[in-house]
């Protein structure tokens, strides 16, 4: 691989970098965690919802929803925060 990239002139170290970074062996996901999940039945009516807020969190950011929570800024705000504000 270092005769190639010589004669393409290609640093050795950059080939390298890429050819780890798209191998299947560097795949991250196979390193996911997956956690379990409790699903409740979903509510029809708001005072079925529990008590206690749902805790969302996208990146490092928590957000806690609330029975009379706004779906509508709830999504806005949700895209801002994976849009990297």
């Amino acid at each position: 691989m270092k005769a190639w990239c010589a004669e393409h002139q290609i640093p050795f170290n950059k080939m390298k970098y890429w050819v780890r970074k798209l191998s299947p062996k560097s795949d991250k996901r196979k390193n996911t965690n997956w956690l379990p999940v409790k699903s409740i039945p979903a509510a029809t009516e708001p005072e079925q919802l529990p008590a206690h807020p749902l805790v969302v969190r996208v990146g490092g950011a928590s957000i806690e929803v609330r029975r009379d929570f706004d779906a509508h800024l709830l999504c806005q705000v949700v895209r801002t925060l994976e849009a990297g504000c």
